[in-house]
This record gives C-alpha cells, structure tokens and sequence, in this order.
C-alpha cells in the first residue's frame, strides 16, 4: 500500500474563524455613546445656565402670565423659583466645575464608543477609563450637591426624583458598560479584531 498523499508543504493550514461580536459587547458600545451624548447635553446645559444673566434668568419667571392662574399660586411659584436660583448660585463653584467635566468625558465617551464600534483595542481600553472616570464624578456630584437636591425636592419634588432617578441611572449604566467591556468575550473578540488589522 502507498503511503496517503499530503500537501506539497507538508504544513495544512486551516482558516482561523474570527470571534463575533459578542451581543453584550454591541449594547455597552451602544449605551456608552447614548450616556455619553446625554453628558454632553446636561454638561453643556449646566454651563450655559451659570453663563446667563441673573437679571435675564429672574425676568423669565415673568415671562408667561398665564402659566399659572392664580396671583397667589403665581407668586408661590415666584418665590420657590428664586430660592431656587440662589441655590444655584451659591453652589456654582462646585456645579460648574462638575458641568465641565461631565461636558468633558460626555465627549471623550462618545469618540471612544465610536471607535470601539469599529474593533480598535485602544479605544476599548480608553472607553473603560473614561466610563470609570463618569462613574466617579457621578459620585462626587450626588456627595456635592445634597444641597441642591433639597432645593429642588423643595420646589416640585418631581425634579428632585427626575435627578436622584438620573444619577443612579448613570452609575448603574457605567458599572454595566465596563463589566462588558472586560468580560473575556470582549477581548477576545478586540484581540483578534486588532490582530487582523495588524496582519494586513
């Protein structure tokens, strides 16, 4: 009997398949760009509240006479309003920096997410420190602003649970992007992504 016939090479190379996309993977990108848009937006909110003018921000209570019916509601409203206001006055030294640096990793989160979408190691790693950095200042702003908080349950308690509702939402959204960035999956799936495009 003949010996079986093999390759000239000797060598049989079988193709490496590619590790997918895990599906948990596709929803932390997703979620890291959509909290990272709305960080711009409540960043640059804030900071463009602290920009405006007192005067012009005390004029705009008066500016719909009709919103409220009532001359006594109207001037209960006037007066909640203020204080309010100066609430946030008294607390621009914190709120301001803590607006600039949401405005600041609201965009870094969305540059990396974009890159990560498309495979790149580096931006994962990025997107994991800068998640961890929105976490924390989340941390710091529910610690620094107890005071404002109490303002605003003060004034209509609905924005007081629509805040402490939003910084519990974020936490909790950080936490779960960077558990899917590092879960073995995820890397896997970047190492062999970033592998490809080196070999090119």
């Amino acid at each position: 009997m003949g010996s079986p016939q093999t390759p000239a090479s000797g060598v049989s190379y079988l193709p490496r398949k590619r590790p997918r996309r895990p599906w948990y993977l596709v929803l932390a990108l997703v979620a890291a760009w959509l909290l990272g848009a709305v960080s711009l937006l409540s960043g640059g909110s804030v900071v463009a509240f602290y920009r405006q003018d007192v005067a012009d921000l005390r004029q705009s209570l008066d500016a719909d006479p009709d919103r409220i019916l009532s001359d006594d509601e109207r001037e209960a409203f006037r007066e909640r309003a203020e204080h309010l206001n100066d609430v946030f006055e008294r607390a621009k030294k914190r709120e301001f920096p803590l607006a600039v640096g949401t405005l600041v990793l609201g965009g870094a989160m969305v540059a990396m997410a974009a890159r990560s979408m498309s495979g790149r190691e580096a931006a994962r790693g990025a997107l994991v420190q800068v998640t961890i950095a929105r976490a924390m200042l989340v941390g710091a702003a529910f610690v620094l602003t107890a005071d404002v908080r109490a303002a605003e349950f003060a004034v209509a308690g609905i924005v007081g649970y629509l805040r402490v509702v939003g910084m519990v939402l974020q936490a909790l959204t950080c936490l779960l992007v960077v558990v899917a960035l590092t879960r073995e999956g995820s890397l896997a799936f970047f190492r062999t992504r970033e592998g490809s495009v080196w070999e090119r």
